[in-house]
C-alpha cells in the first residue's frame, strides 16, 4: 500500500464524522421564524420570501470549517451554499449560518452535507427538514 492509499480510509471517516449535526434547524424568513428537529417530515417550517438556515457542525480539532464547502440538497437537487459563516461554539462544535438557496413557493425538503473538495469527499446527508415557502403575507 502507498502512503496516499492509507490516508483515504481515515479521510472518509473524518468526512463522515464531520457530518452536519442537525439536532435543530433555525430558519429565518422575512416574516416567519420557526424551528424543527432534524428529520421532521410533518408540520413544515414556514418561510416567507428568503431566509437563512443555521446548523451545528462537529469538526475534529485539527480541521477548520472554512476549508470545506457546504451543500444543500433541495428536493434531492444538490446546491452549493454561498456565504456560509461558522463561529466556534466549543472545542469541537461550530455554529454555522447561510442564506437559503432560492426556493420557489411551496413545500420543499432540505438536507445538508459537507464537501472536502480537495479530497473529493462528501459527508453523509443530514436529516430532512421540511419547509413551506410563501412569497409574501
Amino acid at each position: 500500500m502507498t502512503e496516499g492509499s492509507q490516508r483515504l480510509p481515515g479521510q472518509r471517516r473524518f468526512v463522515a464524522s464531520m457530518l452536519c449535526v442537525l439536532s435543530l434547524f433555525l430558519l429565518d424568513g422575512c416574516a416567519a421564524r420557526g424551528t424543527a428537529p432534524a428529520g421532521a417530515r410533518s408540520n413544515p417550517v414556514p418561510v416567507v420570501g428568503s431566509g437563512t438556515i443555521s446548523w451545528s457542525l462537529l469538526v475534529l480539532s485539527w480541521h477548520r470549517p472554512d476549508g470545506y464547502e457546504y451543500l444543500a440538497y433541495v428536493d434531492g437537487t444538490r446546491v452549493r451554499l454561498a456565504d456560509v459563516r461558522c463561529q466556534r461554539a466549543d472545542t469541537v462544535t461550530y455554529s454555522c449560518v447561510a442564506p437559503l438557496p432560492p426556493l420557489r413557493p411551496g413545500r420543499h425538503e432540505i438536507q445538508l452535507a459537507t464537501l472536502d473538495a480537495a479530497a473529493g469527499l462528501e459527508s453523509l446527508r443530514s436529516g430532512i427538514i421540511v419547509v413551506a415557502v410563501t412569497s409574501g403575507p
